[in-house]
């Protein structure tokens, strides 16, 4: 196989350059939706997982949603920084735990309506085949475990 040959095939069949792709144009649709609120999907993501998760810390965030603890602490910041969370420095930086505040609650409350619109949007894009194969193959990949709430859904 010539190089080519392999550059071609990887740019055809790389399921993981196809899912990134799919993930980005994801996460700009949500992006776009949520612009007017201050704020992005993956940091919407964190305000809900805080809300959905009893205290938790940054690193037991990282673990549950599976993302790298620097980019989520970047967020974190941010989200401090914009009123939204509080991290209590108690248990040291790895077990600080964190909340969100008045305004972190009004704004999960707030754009929900705007992150349904870009969810139908996005169903409609996929259509219902595609909406259901998407959950399937998430399901297949990590299993119907994921992520683990600790306050009642």
């Amino acid at each position: 196989m010539t190089a080519d040959d392999a550059a071609k095939e990887g740019m055809t069949h790389c399921l993981a350059m196809r899912s990134r792709a799919v993930a980005r144009a994801l996460t700009r649709s949500f992006d776009d939706a949520l612009r007017p609120f201050g704020v992005t999907v993956s940091q919407y993501t964190l305000l809900i997982a805080i809300r959905m998760t009893a205290s938790p810390s940054i690193t037991a965030l990282a673990e549950t949603l599976e993302i790298e603890r620097s980019g989520l602490s970047r967020n974190m910041k941010l989200l401090q920084s914009a009123g939204l969370i509080s991290m209590d420095d108690g248990g040291g930086a790895r077990a600080r735990a964190l909340e969100l505040t008045t305004a972190g609650r009004a704004l999960i409350e707030k754009a929900l309506p705007a992150w349904r619109r870009a969810q139908a949007d996005a169903a409609a894009r996929l259509g219902v085949a595609g909406e259901a194969e998407l959950h399937r193959a998430f399901r297949a990949l990590k299993g119907e475990r994921w992520p683990h709430y600790s306050r009642s859904q």
